[in-house]
């Protein structure tokens, strides 16, 4: 059974797609980082409105790590990153208000061995610091 991830992009707030569904859809692959307290205010700023020639690994000072399977590359503070196919979108909605429904397939992981984390039988531990997700509007909160 393959393990299978998911996760929503909201367009922006003219409607326009967002460069990461263009990107992935482009590319057929994407990375999904855990992101830890520390960089939960980079992972906010990455998501800021830049235009497309901008890279906001570089704008907000994260590595770019380059991935081993996919084309995506991952980011290098992460304690956790994912490399995933795409396997699938599902469109939710109607555009501003819509969602897509992104379905992918982890390909491979990569685990930090300096964060602590223990891996026992496809169940990863968090030892002592919880991981981040970013709501809607910017907001984030621990998991």
């Amino acid at each position: 059974m393959p393990a299978i991830i998911s996760f929503s992009i909201v367009p922006r707030r003219n409607g326009v797609k967002k460069d990461t569904l263009k990107n992935l859809e482009h590319t057929r692959d994407f990375v999904i980082n855990v992101v830890i307290e520390e960089l939960g205010e980079a992972m906010n700023q990455t998501s800021a409105d830049y235009p497309s020639y901008v890279d906001e690994f570089k704008e907000v000072g994260l590595t770019p790590v380059k991935s081993d399977i996919v084309k995506a590359p991952r980011l290098g503070e992460s304690p956790v990153s994912m490399e995933c196919n795409l396997l699938q979108t599902l469109e939710f909605g109607q555009s501003p208000n819509g969602a897509t429904l992104v379905i992918g397939e982890i390909v491979l992981v990569h685990l930090r061995k300096d964060y602590g984390l223990i891996a026992r039988s496809r169940i990863l531990a968090w030892a002592d610091r919880s991981p981040v997700r970013r709501f809607v509007l910017q907001d984030t909160g621990r998991i």
